[in-house]
């Protein structure tokens, strides 16, 4: 093990903790790492682990932002000040009224099959 996967735990001392990929990056990221070639020199894990920690990391705990610097992509902690004061916004729009809610809805619309009414929307 290397000292990336060791945490210090003041009751106890010093413990061995295998850190998940996604910690890895992160703290990559926290240490200066702003590509996925830095991030992949930094924590020695190959293009896959590092993307799939990249995705959880911007889509679903959105920890960190991402951006473009000179044609590369770098990736930021979100509340690091380099990144600060470009804050997005995301706007979803409004479903409009006469697309079907759902997928199960499109079943009307298969080739082959005899176009229906679907909730006032009607399949051509």
């Amino acid at each position: 093990m290397d000292g990336d996967d060791l945490r210090a735990s003041p009751q106890y001392g010093v413990r061995l903790v295998k850190l998940s990929p996604v910690e890895r990056v992160r703290d990559a990221i926290r240490r200066g790492a702003r590509t996925q070639k830095e991030i992949a020199q930094d924590t020695k894990m190959g293009k896959d682990e590092i993307g799939d920690a990249l995705a959880n990391l911007l889509l679903w705990t959105r920890e960190i932002r991402t951006g473009i610097v000179d044609n590369t992509r770098v990736y930021f902690i979100n509340d690091s000040p380099e990144f600060a004061g470009t804050q997005e916004s995301v706007r979803i729009p409004k479903r409009k009224r006469d697309v079907p809610s759902s997928f199960s809805s499109l079943q009307g619309l298969m080739p082959g099959r005899k176009p229906e009414k679907i909730g006032g929307w009607v399949a051509a």
